[in-house]
């Protein structure tokens, strides 16, 4: 369960970064699927295709992603440096330090 709600938290950050790169119609399922969480049959009732289709078109986009991930690393980089920030809070700090980080956490997590 937990590698489930893992994976599907790893997409929808992967769709928030990489939104712009998928086509019109990927766009649209990767949204209902992920963001709007809709089943496979609302997908396939509502854009007028099949269950398998809708499915199969949720898979070539989770690839796509996947495949921009692996080569411009972006949400990885976004961990990381989460990962930092989150140790740096831990230490004792002045007033304008801990304002630099709160802005650099904000700027790493708009997206891109």
């Amino acid at each position: 369960m937990k590698n489930e709600i893992e994976e599907k938290l790893r997409y929808i950050n992967l769709l928030d970064i990489y939104y712009n790169l998928l086509s019109p119609s990927q766009k649209k399922i990767m949204n209902a699927y992920f963001n709007l969480d809709l089943s496979l049959g609302e997908i396939a009732s509502e854009l007028n295709i099949s269950r398998a289709g809708a499915l199969d078109s949720i898979r070539k986009a989770k690839r796509k992603l996947d495949e921009y991930e692996n080569e411009l690393h972006i949400y990885e980089k976004q961990v990381k440096i989460n990962e930092c920030i989150s140790k740096l809070k831990d230490f004792n700090l002045n007033d304008e330090a801990k304002r630099l980080i709160d802005l650099i956490e904000k700027e790493n997590n708009d997206g891109v």
